[in-house]
């Protein structure tokens, strides 16, 4: 791997942008910040190991030996999303970091607002800003959040722990997690956690630190370069196989960090908590998933109900579960029901924007 030589000591934050094959997009979109770039919030790209536009990552290269404020790092081999997620607590100098995509734009009034604040957020394990979209862009993940601290427990876990499949725009306090030990079992369950490795950091640090939503915006998103595989790609990281997978995950990762929190199992705290994973999912799968499913010729109610029943099976053998099973099943017949509905309401609607975005991307629909 690559090393940084030198990062400014006078840095307070860093602003991580992994990327692979995308630099001709992030070559511009550097080029036309260079009057953000600033040594006291130094830009880390990282590259992993990208095999085309290789001319544009190495003129990024080169910016960078000239260029305060902006760092280049070319990864040996390419070590995935959750390798490169990795890398950021492994390479970054600056307590804190933010995590912004190739794909999207940071919001440098914030970060110029936020970094004076730095030294009040010690305590504070991660923070979920809010992300915006560009006005001549549709919006796909752009999110605002209501400012909310957690303090450490059950309650951060359940309602900050989920937050943001999509990174952009996240912050750590990559000294505190690394104190903690966090960094060293992401490390060690990388490959369990391989599709949400964030979102694992995410539960441990809300288990055992004060975690934060805000209001402010922290990057916007911008135009996708293709359309995501969750719409057309069944064979992918959005297959119902491949939900089960992460919630088996995301549920063992909810089990850990209630662990951290007490000596004492909280048996009621951990099972509010599988409680927000299976209606999240259920969302994902018997709603947001539903549309690439059917194209599949998956019957929605009836898998719907499967993945009921997977929540089920995945919660019988966890502490306790005798005493909350009652209130786990009549907590998914409710999600199962709302969802159902839900997706029989807007599934046209959905198929038609789904649509409008492969015409519009010039991507022909997934058989």
């Amino acid at each position: 791997m690559s090393k940084i030589t030198s990062l400014a000591s006078a840095a307070e934050f860093t602003i991580c942008i992994p990327s692979f094959n995308r630099g001709s997009r992030l070559l511009a979109y550097l080029e036309g910040i260079s009057a953000d770039l600033n040594e006291k919030w130094p830009i880390l790209v990282l590259d992993n190991n990208s095999s085309i536009q290789k001319d544009d990552y190495k003129a990024i290269e080169k910016m960078s030996h000239v260029t305060p404020g902006l760092n280049y790092v070319r990864h040996e081999n390419n070590l995935l999303f959750e390798g490169n997620f990795l890398s950021m607590f492994e390479l970054v100098q600056t307590d804190f970091f933010m995590v912004v995509s190739d794909e999207d734009e940071t919001n440098f009034d914030f970060v110029r607002e936020l970094c004076p604040q730095l030294p009040n957020l010690q305590g504070v394990g991660a923070i979920r800003p809010s992300l915006g979209h560009k006005i001549d862009t549709k919006r796909r993940q752009a999110t605002i959040f209501e400012d909310k601290i957690f303090a450490s427990g059950i309650e951060g876990i359940s309602r900050f722990g989920l937050i943001g499949n999509y990174i952009s725009g996240a912050i750590y306090n990559r000294k505190l997690l690394t104190d903690l030990g966090f960094v060293l079992q992401l490390k060690k369950n990388m490959h369990e956690h391989r599709t949400y490795p964030h979102l694992y950091m995410n539960i441990l640090a809300a288990g055992s630190t004060k975690t934060m939503l805000m209001s402010d915006v922290s990057c916007f998103e911008n135009a996708p370069e293709e359309v995501a595989s969750r719409e057309i790609d069944y064979f992918g990281a959005y297959s119902f196989g491949s939900r089960t997978d992460q919630f088996i995950a995301l549920r063992n990762a909810m089990l850990e960090a209630v662990l951290n929190t007490n000596d004492n199992f909280d048996a009621a705290g951990f099972y509010k908590c599988y409680m927000s994973l299976c209606s999240k999912y259920l969302m994902l799968v018997a709603y947001v998933n539903s549309p690439m499913y059917e194209a599949h010729s998956i019957e929605h109610a009836t898998l719907a109900r499967t993945f009921v029943l997977f929540c089920l099976a995945s919660a019988q053998k966890m502490p306790a579960y005798k005493e909350y099973s009652a209130l786990v099943e009549q907590h998914l017949t409710t999600q199962e029901s709302k969802y159902i509905a839900l997706y029989q309401k807007n599934r046209k609607m959905m198929a038609r924007q789904i649509q409008r975005d492969i015409e519009s991307l010039g991507i022909e629909k997934a058989s």
